[in-house]
């Protein structure tokens, strides 16, 4: 075995490294407006809007059998980002019951996200409440976990 000192503390680092789990860590990735290069973590909740306030949201979470029940009140900020799926931002007052929604909170773990959990992200599919995406689509994030 090599002696040297910057090898042991190498190996050293790295055996720790491997021992905490760092490498193997998932981050906790939102999405950015207008793509961008990296995928973001799968939502926190979707669904189709079911009322609108000033500082919250009430949305019917998605199933894949459609027939979802659940409602999940998220709180707005000022810091929570509005943007639609395909581009371009919208301002939350443009916001209305029927519109379908992907929502990542502040954080991945929803203990740490609030009570009500806080939004960091809003992404409207449409502007439109009568356009409806596809099973394909309302599931798409699903499918990279």
């Amino acid at each position: 075995m090599d002696r040297r000192p910057h090898v042991l503390i190498a190996m050293a680092v790295f055996t720790i490294l491997i021992m905490i789990g760092l490498p193997a860590h998932a981050r906790w990735v939102l999405p950015i407006a207008d793509g961008g290069s990296i995928e973001p973590s799968s939502p926190s909740d979707q669904g189709y809007l079911i009322s609108v306030g000033n500082s919250f949201i009430t949305l019917r979470r998605d199933t894949h059998d459609g027939k979802g029940k659940n409602t999940d009140r998220i709180k707005l900020t000022s810091r929570t980002e509005f943007f639609m799926a395909y581009g371009g931002n919208y301002k939350p007052g443009q916001l209305r019951p029927g519109q379908y929604v992907w929502v990542w909170h502040i954080t991945e773990d929803p203990k740490k996200a609030g009570r009500p959990p806080q939004a960091a992200v809003v992404m409207l599919w449409s502007l439109d409440p009568n356009d409806k995406p596809s099973e394909e689509v309302r599931w798409h994030f699903e499918k990279r976990k």
